[in-house]
C-alpha cells in the first residue's frame, strides 16, 4: 500500500508497530 509510504502521512513509532503486528499476523 503506496499510502504509508506517503510522507504526509506521520505515524508515532508506537504506532507503526501496532500496524506492523496486524500486517504480520495478516500474513502468518
Amino acid at each position: 500500500d503506496m499510502s504509508l509510504a506517503n510522507p504526509r502521512i506521520r505515524l508515532s513509532k508506537e504506532e507503526f508497530a501496532e500496524i506492523a503486528e496486524k500486517i504480520s499476523s495478516r500474513i502468518n
